[in-house]
C-alpha cells in the first residue's frame, strides 16, 4: 500500500456520520394529531420532550434542532399554534442534557 492509499483509508476510517433528529410534536401531518398513538399534547407537554430527547441521546444521535417561525398563519400544521418558545425548550432540554452544547 503506497502513502497515498494510506492516507485516504486513514482519512476515510476517521469520518463520521452525524445523525439528528426534530421533535415534531403530535408529527407533521396536517391531520397528524389523529392517530390513536399520538400524545395529543406533545407540542406543550414538557415530559413528552424530555422523553424523546433522553431517548434521542440513548440511540447516539448527535443533536436535536428546534425550528423556530417568524408568524404562522392558516395553512400553518395546527400544532404551531400552541407550541414552546424554542429558547425555552432549548434550555428546559439542557438542564437534563449530558452534552448539551451551544
Amino acid at each position: 500500500m503506497n502513502q497515498a492509499s494510506q492516507a485516504t483509508s486513514a482519512s476515510v476510517a476517521s469520518r463520521q456520520i452525524h445523525l439528528g433528529t426534530v421533535i415534531g410534536g403530535p408529527g407533521s401531518h396536517y391531520a397528524g394529531w389523529r392517530h390513536p398513538d399520538v400524545v395529543i399534547d406533545a407540542s406543550i407537554n414538557p415530559d413528552f420532550v424530555k422523553d424523546v430527547a433522553r431517548k434521542v441521546e440513548a440511540g447516539k444521535f448527535d443533536f436535536v434542532p428546534v425550528a423556530d417561525g417568524l408568524h404562522i398563519n392558516a395553512k400553518s400544521v395546527p400544532h404551531f399554534l400552541n407550541c414552546f418558545e424554542p429558547l425555552t425548550l432549548l434550555s428546559a432540554l439542557a438542564a437534563m442534557n449530558r452534552y448539551a452544547q451551544a
